[in-house]
Formats: structure tokens, C-alpha cells, sequence
């Protein structure tokens, strides 16, 4: 409580009671190259290692376009990737330096790559659907939350026989920037302030 927004303090408060809870179970992989760990996961996708359609949470145009350049050099994913994300120009700029369009949200491949424009609002229905957030330390829109985003991600394939995991991809360190209560408060005074 004593963190909240002075202006969030007087506040009626309301505590959910949701039904039927499913308990999400996570495997983190801190990776030394994020995008040969996307490329190996897509092969084992392909070859049938891992079973089911592999659905990476990626918030970064230019980290998917670089994963799926490599991707392209292989036959065995011409016409089995997607990247469903936003209309901008940039994008569909960028999707076609690698031969793709944007995908449809609805239709689903072997391999889909999902920007936050799709993941924040977005249901996915593929039985066959795995999760893989992937939190990029080389572009800050692909760090995700804990608290607020990664739960909308883990959400978002709604009748997966694999919704009751996830895998969390990341590479550089931890964002921990407070070890003590008095370090946090620092912390938030300072972020206010700024």
C-alpha cells in the first residue's frame, strides 16, 4: 500500500475471485545468443523434438526480421512462418526485406512470431499452440513485466492443450536495480521525480 500513486490511495478496492485458476508453470532460459536459441527452438518445432506450433512473443520488428533472414536460408520454412503484428508502414517495410507479409491473427503455422500490438488484445486458437515470451536486452520495447504483460502473453492462446506452460527466453541480466526496501524507495522517488 505504501507504494500506490498518491492519487490511487483513496480508492475503492476490489479483489477478483476468479473461477477455474490455471496454474502457468515457466522454464527461463537466460541465453548467451537470444537469436540462435529462437532458430534452434523453430528447428526442433520442424523436426518434431517439440511437439506443437511454436508462438514467440517477440516485441521487436527488427529482432524477428534478423531471426527470420537465418530462417529463410532453410527450405524447410518456406511458407511455415508468421509474424502477426501491427499495420504500420515500417513494418510491412521491414517483413518484406524478408519475404513476408503480415499474417493474418486468426491463421496459424508452424513457427508465428507476435509483436504487442497483436499480444495485448489478441486471442489465439491453436490446440496445438507453445509459448515462448521472448525479452530481448537489445531493445527495450521487448522487456517485459512481470506484473502486467507477461501475464496478457501467457493468456493469450486460449484453448492450447500447452497453455499451462510457458518459456521465457532472455538475455543480459535481471532487471533487479533495488536490493533493499530503502533502495526501491530511492529508486521510485527518483522515477517520479524524472
Amino acid at each position: 500500500d505504501e507504494f500506490l500513486l498518491k492519487e490511487l490511495r483513496g480508492l475503492d478496492r476490489v479483489r477478483a475471485e476468479w473461477q477455474e485458476i490455471k496454474e502457468v508453470s515457466f522454464e527461463c532460459y537466460k541465453a548467451k545468443n537470444i537469436r540462435a536459441s529462437i532458430v534452434q527452438i523453430a528447428c526442433e518445432h520442424m523436426d518434431g523434438t517439440r511437439k506443437g506450433n511454436a508462438y514467440f512473443f517477440y516485441n521487436s520488428i527488427a529482432g524477428i526480421c534478423a531471426v527470420v533472414k537465418f530462417l529463410n536460408k532453410s527450405k524447410i520454412f518456406r511458407n511455415k512462418i508468421a509474424v502477426i503484428a501491427g499495420h504500420s508502414e515500417h513494418t510491412k517495410q521491414k517483413l518484406a526485406e524478408v519475404n513476408l507479409e503480415i499474417a493474418n491473427p486468426y491463421a496459424h503455422e508452424k513457427i508465428n512470431f507476435v509483436t504487442s500490438t497483436a499480444h495485448e488484445g489478441v486471442d489465439f486458437y491453436d490446440p496445438d499452440g507453445v509459448t515462448y515470451i521472448v525479452s530481448d536486452n537489445n531493445y527495450n520495447n521487448s522487456k517485459y513485466s512481470l506484473l502486467t504483460t507477461i501475464p496478457q502473453i501467457v493468456g493469450r492462446l486460449r484453448d492450447s492443450k500447452y497453455s499451462d506452460s510457458a518459456t521465457v527466453l532472455f538475455n543480459g541480466t535481471a532487471l533487479v536495480k533495488a536490493q533493499t526496501k530503502e533502495e526501491l524507495e530511492e529508486l521510485i522517488a527518483y522515477n517520479i521525480k524524472q
